[in-house]
């Protein structure tokens, strides 16, 4: 990967002593929380890593700031709301500082985070980033050096529209242990499902939504150590998924002996819905060419649409509708043309066809091999902004 502009960034310097150290930024009052969310404008650019924890260095576009209690209740940290541009290659390794400086620019995914301001780099001026508490005026102990990010990340771009990952809503219901759950389904997804998924915070902005519904300790059959039969506890996270308009059960256990079981069965329940949602992400993908990318709907074909349309022999994904004025009418495409290939990519099916368009992305030029009846044609059409 090219890296081409240069940032100064902030090095943390363990060990000195500070009345206030730069591992406590994050435990501030209101309103120094409050002055840091002022720092930070629309469309900033800021780099978020931390020296004490095992995580990989990310550079973030700032769509929101906001003020969220700490874990203690008494304190306050800042929650980022906005675009992951880019991530580094490498991990921090706990307890010992060392800024990896090749990046990688991602396709941009809408995310949110709880950061803290030791470990978060705002852009200042020029090439200069500086942690957030300096420019709140906190005694920092820190260390300025130079390192590169990726061109692709120093500018806020738009949230690529030809993205696979499925929006999806997590809540609860059902009290505050419920709450704790859904979160940390919440924030492994964020963490480790960014591909899969893009997390949004309505519900009605959702293709899939999980309502994390109980949690329950149970008996059941494992074994020791040993490998012999024994009665251990499973902790279990039941909940509800609804992918568009059907809505099912979805659970997950963790055997107990891990040191959070209740974290570890949530990372087993975003597991489980990952798994649920790539079995049926043909649904996903069908539904949103009901957007107007390609000027058309297209669907699987069955006796129905074969009678209504008058097309006797089409099978596989066919458009059955086409948009006066629209790239598919433009082109020629008329309802009942079956979808043969896409850039010579064979499509099955109407599922087939709803992946390569979205892996494409809107403004992309598509070779498109239709067949009606007997007959097959070749036709070229830009897709558009859903």
């Amino acid at each position: 990967m090219k890296l081409t502009r240069s940032a100064v960034v902030v090095s943390l310097l363990l060990g000195a002593a500070a009345p206030m150290g730069a591992d406590q930024l994050a435990w501030i009052t209101r309103a120094q929380a409050d002055a840091a969310v002022a720092k930070l404008p629309g469309s900033s650019i800021v780099v978020a890593y931390c020296s004490m924890c095992d995580e990989r260095p990310e550079v973030w576009s700032v769509d929101r700031a906001s003020v969220v209690p700490a874990s203690d209740a008494e304190h306050y940290q800042v929650r980022i709301e906005g675009r992951l541009l880019a991530r580094s290659r490498a991990i921090v390794k706990k307890g010992a500082y060392a800024e990896p400086v090749d990046y990688e620019s991602l396709p941009p995914r809408r995310v949110r985070k709880e950061v803290d301001l030791a470990y978060l780099y705002v852009h200042a001026s020029g090439d200069r980033y500086r942690v957030l508490g300096e420019l709140l005026g906190l005694p920092c102990d820190v260390e300025v050096r130079a390192m590169l990010v990726p061109s692709g990340a120093t500018v806020a771009g738009a949230v690529v529209r030809g993205s696979v990952a499925t929006t999806l809503h997590v809540s609860a219901t059902g009290g505050r242990d419920n709450e704790d759950s859904a979160n940390d389904v919440r924030q492994h997804i964020l963490d480790k499902k960014a591909d899969a998924f893009t997390v949004v915070d309505e519900p009605d902005e959702a293709e899939v939504r999980l309502v994390v519904r109980g949690r329950t300790v149970t008996k059941g059959q494992g074994t020791d150590l040993n490998g012999q039969p024994m009665m251990k506890d499973f902790y279990r996270i039941d909940g509800r998924v609804s992918l568009l308009d059907d809505s099912e059960p979805l659970a997950a256990s963790q055997e107990f002996g891990s040191i959070a079981p209740w974290r570890d069965a949530a990372k087993a329940l975003a597991n489980e819905l990952e798994s649920f949602v790539d079995q049926r992400l043909h649904r996903v993908l069908q539904a949103r060419l009901g957007f107007p990318m390609l000027g058309g709907t297209v669907e699987e074909m069955d006796d129905t649409w074969r009678q209504r349309l008058g097309a006797r022999k089409a099978k596989g994904g066919a458009f059955v509708s086409v948009e006066p004025g629209g790239p598919a009418a433009a082109a020629g495409i008329q309802p009942g043309d079956t979808v043969v290939e896409i850039d010579g990519k064979k499509t099955k099916h109407a599922w087939d066809v709803a992946r390569v368009v979205w892996d494409r992305g809107p403004g992309a030029p598509l070779r498109i091999k239709l067949k009606r009846e007997d007959a097959e044609r070749v036709v070229t059409l830009t897709s558009r902004e859903p």
